[in-house]
């Protein structure tokens, strides 16, 4: 199922930015979709990093703008989180397929907008 065609909604020119983003990090590799009965539970895109001081350029790139990243990173910088119903477990099938797709990345990085400023969530593997 191609998740791309499943947009749909009145904010056409949002929503044509979207696809295209969505497209394009499908294309590149750095989009996870994760599937139920009814459709997508959630989706993540993302970029890698070698540093942590190559995250400013991808925190300040306009919101559906892809930038090259560093494919032998180690630095996973989480762009889009999306999902209807995020919990636990869904969590945990993001990061099975982010790993089992990426076993050298080693931290995962994700800004978590918030009303007064982001949260900042790192995340490492055990033992690292």
């Amino acid at each position: 199922m191609d998740i791309c065609s499943d947009i749909h909604g009145p904010s056409l020119n949002l929503a044509y930015d979207g696809y295209t983003y969505l497209a394009k990090m499908r294309e590149r590799g750095r989009a996870i979709v994760i599937s139920g009965m009814d459709g997508p539970l959630a989706i993540c895109t993302f970029f890698l990093l070698e540093h942590p001081m190559q995250m400013r350029q991808f925190y300040n790139k306009d919101i559906w703008e892809v930038v090259p990243d560093y494919p032998d990173g180690s630095i996973l910088y989480i762009d889009k989180l999306l999902s209807t119903t995020w919990d636990l477990t869904i969590r945990k099938m993001v990061q099975t397929e982010l790993l089992l797709k990426f076993p050298a990345v080693r931290a995962a990085v994700w800004f978590r907008p918030t009303k007064t400023r982001d949260r900042v969530y790192t995340y490492f593997r055990k033992g690292e």
